[in-house]
């Protein structure tokens, strides 16, 4: 429904609402694994869709557009019939004008709050379902990162969530002692920097100086900073980008 041609009609609602039906289907208690899979699975499909729509948005200049109509998103499409039961050409040019735009930033910006949510520890945190569930947020946001690219760098509402509520859940994930939820920190950090690298140069420091540099009772937890830093320092810009 969303990769058809007709896709790129869907308001931000309707976006929204499959979001939540993907991520509500995968948490059902007493899933089979291969149901909770798939629902995984058409989740990330869902995300990689919405987050490819930056060129049109590019294109039709809409990438600064503010995000506030994602605070509430009741936006519908139903057309009321009318009293006769038929609908006339003018009602419909009606129902058309009044019809919500099609999805762009309010959902993106939904969506990213959402993700970024399932990556905060709680106080659950060392439960297996919390785990669970901060590892399925971190796949996606990474998602979300590789797909929007430098891209995300020109949406100041997206700038925004990365900033603040991302690197702060971010931040604590890094002192887990699960390296599944390390290892995916990491990558996190990596795409972050390769997005929206000119955005979190004071986030960049502190992740440094907290998850790379900083000494770890964990062999395996230190091997992996290590070679996330390694991978950092591939990255020709790097110097230029902390120090300028």
């Amino acid at each position: 429904c969303l990769r058809c041609p007709a896709g790129n009609m869907l308001s931000d609602q309707m976006v929204w609402d499959m979001v939540q039906s993907c991520y509500d289907i995968g948490k059902q208690p007493g899933l089979s694994e291969l149901l909770q899979r798939t629902a995984e699975h058409m989740l990330t499909q869902v995300i990689l869709t919405i987050f490819s729509r930056f060129s049109q948005l590019q294109a039709a200049n809409l990438l600064s557009q503010e995000a506030e109509g994602a605070r509430a998103l009741r936006s519908s499409l139903s057309v009321a019939p009318t009293d006769s039961g038929d609908t006339s050409l003018l009602d419909l040019a009606e129902a058309a004008e009044d019809a919500p735009p099609p999805y762009g930033m309010p959902a993106m910006y939904k969506v990213l709050q959402f993700l970024s949510s399932l990556t905060n520890p709680g106080e659950k945190s060392e439960s297996l379902e919390g785990e669970k569930t901060r590892m399925l947020g971190l796949s996606l946001v990474n998602v979300v990162l590789e797909t929007g690219g430098k891209q995300l760098s020109a949406c100041p509402p997206l700038v925004n969530v990365i900033q603040h509520q991302l690197s702060r859940n971010l931040l604590q994930n890094s002192r887990t002692h699960n390296l599944q939820i390390l290892s995916l920190t990491l990558r996190v950090v990596f795409n972050m920097f390769n997005s929206v690298r000119e955005h979190m140069k004071v986030q960049l420091e502190v992740f440094f100086n907290s998850i790379h540099l900083a000494e770890s009772p964990n062999a395996e937890a230190r091997e992996m900073a290590l070679e996330s830093l390694v991978e950092f320092c591939r990255e020709p810009q790097l110097m230029v980008d902390i120090y300028t």
